[in-house]
């Protein structure tokens, strides 16, 4: 089983993406520093809740989102267990 750190960072950073903007612009959007941001989507930095909801916001979503997996994503797990 992945790390939940590792598999927070993954959903931010696949969130992100949507966004179209770089780890610079979305992390200066959430008010976070970049270098720290960058360690939130690796997986090697474990932020506060307050952190979290300020991502959440910059990412106009709630708290919650950041936790829920996408429909399509929870399908293709569904299809091919283990990948």
């Amino acid at each position: 089983m992945e790390d939940i750190v590792v598999t927070l960072g993954k959903r931010i950073r696949q969130l992100r993406l949507r966004t179209g903007l770089s780890q610079e612009k979305f992390a200066a959007k959430a008010g976070l520093d970049r270098t720290y941001f960058a360690g939130i989507e690796r997986g090697e930095r474990n932020p506060s809740v307050k952190q979290l909801a300020k991502i959440a916001t910059a990412l106009d979503i709630p708290l919650a989102g950041l936790f829920m997996a996408d429909p399509q994503e929870r399908q293709k797990e569904e299809t091919y267990p283990g990948r």
